[in-house]
């Protein structure tokens, strides 16, 4: 079975920002309920991830203006990612290889689908 058949349930889920914000608005999206973040280039296409442990780890050597740093400064550059071609066993096994819980899930061109 391929990754394809969870990409509808994937693409709701999907929450973007673009690379140049500050980390303060990383954090306002995953307060607001998810689990993980997708970062963009200006084309559209996937610079890296934050998650809730980026934000903490950054914010607990806060020394007064760490909240306002770009995202590039704390984001997860080169992430585990799958495409439509993947099978659910391959992914499954580097997920709990690494202890991951979520993955981006991208097309061809690394744009983000879910």
């Amino acid at each position: 079975m391929f990754v394809d058949v969870l990409l509808p349930a994937a693409r709701k889920r999907l929450v973007t920002i673009t690379e140049d914000a500050p980390l303060i608005e990383a954090a306002g999206l995953l307060h607001s309920g998810t689990d993980l973040v997708v970062v963009c280039h200006s084309d559209g296409t996937l610079a890296g991830l934050v998650t809730k442990t980026d934000v903490v780890a950054q914010i607990s050597t806060c020394q007064g203006a760490g909240c306002t740093c770009a995202l590039t400064t704390v984001m997860i550059r080169d992430p585990l990612i799958c495409r439509p071609g993947d099978t659910l066993l391959g992914l499954w096994s580097q997920m709990k290889a690494r202890g991951l819980k979520n993955v981006p899930f991208v097309d061809g061109e690394e744009r983000p689908l879910g």
